[in-house]
């Protein structure tokens, strides 16, 4: 029998040494004055591909004829010694996508507002590329207000740390995902016009992801003003001919979302606003149950599911962190021709 012999366990022999900035081009004090007006999302010119490992390991170019985009944060950039990094590839995507995507439902784009509505670095085609040759490529800032880069840098984050949701509760959130994404592509519509009142879709387990049965909050967190307010927060009760309207005899809500959305669209008493987004909050979260050839494993998978409307200045951190944003990322269409 031959023995092997453990490799020594000392941080020489267990290092992998560093790229070397000497590997990827000479970072000399011009390249370094050059790179400090360098920003995260800045479009690169000249740079017209990506280079990626193709499905038997050899390399292959990703076109991006519109140039590529700068993704490593601004410090990471300009910090002399770090010798290379990340872009991804510029895309203009179609305007029904493009305005998903503005609005944060596909977290594969981050979007380049202030280069146009439809401009977009695509996170899905990202390369490493030495800082000498960045510095050789011509700029462009692809953001500029502090809101812009903001919700760029967002993008970026999310799009690495989003939450996967256990794959028992997918075909729970499917459906309502499907019926947003159609609305959001008829803005004027009833219940696109209410879409875009909305930030986001939120999915809260009150009892934790743990294990299945899961307790979920379906969190409706629409732009402040969105829901009338009252003296003293003094909730007036349902008009009862709007509650005739919205229930059955049971009290079940008995109208599509897509026609409370078209009430609520004309209503103009306060609290008939109200009800009506409580209302349709309730019609969403109804559009969340499995199909009829689900699994037991995935009807089992929800033990209670319920929503709540919250104005997004009354949505706190606490409850951010304990929720995940619904998106509509996996319902993409594929990415436009580019070649």
């Amino acid at each position: 029998m031959t023995l092997v012999s453990p490799a020594p366990n000392d941080d020489t022999s267990a290092a992998t040494p560093a790229a070397d900035v000497a590997e990827l081009g000479v970072l000399d004090e011009a390249t370094t004055r050059t790179l400090a007006a360098y920003r995260q999302a800045d479009v690169l010119e000249g740079l017209d591909s990506v280079s990626v490992l193709g499905p038997d390991g050899s390399q292959v170019r990703a076109p991006a004829p519109l140039g590529v985009v700068l993704i490593s944060q601004t410090c990471d950039v300009v910090l002399p010694g770090r010798p290379a990094v990340q872009v991804a590839r510029r895309i203009r995507l179609p305007t029904d996508e493009a305005r998903d995507a503005r609005d944060g439902k596909r977290p594969r784009y981050a979007h380049l507002a202030r280069l146009g509505d439809r401009e977009f670095a695509d996170l899905d085609v990202i390369g490493t590329v030495a800082k000498a040759q960045v510095a050789a490529c011509a700029h462009t800032h692809g953001v500029a207000s502090d809101e812009e880069i903001r919700r760029f840098a967002g993008a970026v984050a999310r799009k690495f740390g989003r939450f996967a949701f256990p794959d028992e509760v997918v075909p729970w959130l499917r459906p309502l995902e499907e019926v947003v994404s159609s609305k959001t592509r008829k803005p004027g519509s009833p219940e696109g016009k209410a879409l875009a009142e909305v930030v986001e879709l939120r999915v809260e387990a009150v009892n934790g992801w743990g294990s299945a049965p899961y307790e979920l909050t379906l969190c409706v967190i629409v732009q402040p003003g969105t829901l009338p307010t009252f003296p003293d927060d003094d909730i007036p009760p349902l008009p009862e001919a709007l509650g005739t309207w919205l229930h059955n005899a049971q009290g079940e809500l008995q109208r599509s979302s897509g026609e409370i959305a078209a009430r609520l669209e004309n209503a103009a008493d306060p609290a008939d606003r109200y009800w009506l987004w409580m209302a349709l909050g309730e019609a969403w979260e109804g559009r969340c149950r499995p199909g009829s050839n689900a699994s037991e494993v995935v009807r089992g998978a929800v033990a209670d599911l319920v929503a709540e409307v919250v104005p997004a200045d009354e949505f706190p951190l606490s409850r951010v962190r304990r929720s995940e944003v619904l998106d509509l990322d996996h319902l993409s269409q594929p990415t436009p021709n580019l070649t």
